[in-house]
């Protein structure tokens, strides 16, 4: 008898120890895999299954932009809260694997202004030279296309938007406030005010509070081309996100950094083919200016805006300028 409890003894001490080894995980899947939110404010559940049965991992939760979904997690599991317009991912990562679900945010029915909508372009063409009363009858939506992080502009209280298919933008200037709108926020505008020029640049000057509103964000695809032909077609390309290649001369005068504190700086971009040429303009004000400016070719984005006679290309922040090998 003792003889059987020896051995009863150790085949339970071996089935135990075999159960203490870990389960190694082979994968982690969020469920529900994709989530539409009709609202702001909403909430769901996400949960994160490992596998196989019983392994066991810490779970970390990341959102891929927290100003649309914002997520708290708990171990497997973790809650989603729409914050913004827009489409984002949940990410959840163990063990050096990771799954995601695909979060949007409708942004239909979020208008704030129950008006008739214009475009850009239309707007843009009620202009002839004398200034045009905007009585608030109506609304535009355009997306920000000016940087208040980079600084690259002469005054707080400006922004650029352009349509979200990039074909048309104008000047805003606030009269009440200075501008805190994001390069990417899609906004509703109401438009009381007035439609001027400020440089020969088309531009609309109304208050911010009560005519403004955040719809959502947009990413604006800028429009490739060259020098040549931006200079060709400039009226058409006003207000618009372009890219163009050359080499970047300071303006005369200057160090070779983008700017400098004192003064507005008109840097000159040349095209690789021809002699022609583009102001970059870079404000005294911009958080770059003390960047040296690369001898090399170098791909720039910016927005146009003529001042007068100059065409000027606007560098948002000193990503817009990359070189090109």
């Amino acid at each position: 008898m003792k003889l059987k409890h020896v051995i009863f003894a150790f085949i339970a001490t071996t089935l135990m120890v075999g159960c203490d080894k870990p389960i190694e995980l082979i994968s982690v899947t969020v469920n529900p895999s994709s989530i539409v939110f009709e609202e702001l404010g909403e909430t769901a559940n996400l949960t994160a299954t490992l596998a196989p049965l019983g392994a066991v991992a810490n779970v970390v939760w990341e959102s891929s932009d927290t100003e649309v979904i914002t997520v708290s997690g708990d171990g497997q599991t973790a809650v989603v809260t729409a914050v913004g317009y827009g489409s984002a991912k949940i990410i959840a990562s163990a063990g050096g694997f990771t799954s995601e679900s695909n979060i949007t945010v409708k942004e239909t029915d979020r208008a704030m202004f129950d008006l008739p909508e214009i475009s850009i372009a239309d707007l843009k063409a009620l202009y002839t030279g004398t200034d045009v009363v905007l009585d608030g009858t109506k609304k535009m939506i355009g997306v920000v296309t000016s940087d208040i992080v980079g600084g690259n502009s002469t005054s707080l209280k400006n922004l650029i938007v352009t349509t979200e298919d990039n074909s048309a933008g104008i000047a805003i200037r606030f009269s009440d406030a200075n501008n805190d709108y994001a390069m990417g926020d899609q906004l509703e505008i109401k438009l009381e005010g007035k439609l001027t020029a400020y440089g020969q640049a088309a531009q609309i000057e109304i208050k911010k509070e009560g005519n403004t509103s955040k719809m959502g964000t947009k990413t604006i695809t800028p429009i490739v081309t060259t020098v040549e032909a931006l200079n060709s077609n400039y009226d058409e390309l006003e207000f618009c996100v372009v890219t163009v290649q050359g080499k970047i001369t300071p303006e005369a005068g200057k160090a070779n950094t983008f700017g400098n504190s004192g003064s507005h700086q008109s840097n000159i971009l040349t095209s690789n083919v021809s002699d022609e040429n583009v102001v970059v303009f870079v404000a005294r004000y911009a958080n770059f200016i003390d960047d040296e400016i690369p001898s090399n070719t170098v791909a720039v984005t910016g927005v146009l805006q003529r001042f007068n006679a100059t065409k000027q290309l606007i560098v948002r922040n000193i990503n817009d300028i990359v070189a090109v090998e």
